[in-house]
């Protein structure tokens, strides 16, 4: 699992990728919202070298242009299990 922060800010635990149920190759990011408290789908980029970009670059709050999902990889495996089962207890 990977955690990701979108460009408007929220928490996102990409949880992995998943065929779509048309089985014509189309793919779709299957993550935690943990700012929302949702399990949410999004498509995946086809081409591989855009698979972290989550599909797109668009322009965040600060002026630059990054991925709209970029990887936070300063969190510990064991913090994402924890901030999960938090999510889960809140509900």
């Amino acid at each position: 699992m990977d955690m990701y922060v979108h460009y408007k800010g929220g928490m996102y635990l990409l949880v992995g990728v998943a065929e779509t149920h048309e089985h014509n190759g189309d793919r779709d990011a299957v993550y935690v919202s943990l700012t929302h408290g949702k399990l949410v789908t999004r498509p995946w980029a086809q081409d591989s070298r855009k698979q972290d970009a989550w599909t797109d670059v668009v322009q965040w709050p600060d002026g630059v242009e990054r991925p709209r999902f970029t990887r936070r990889d300063d969190l510990s495996e064991d913090t994402m299990i924890a901030l999960l089962r938090c999510l889960k207890g809140s509900r």
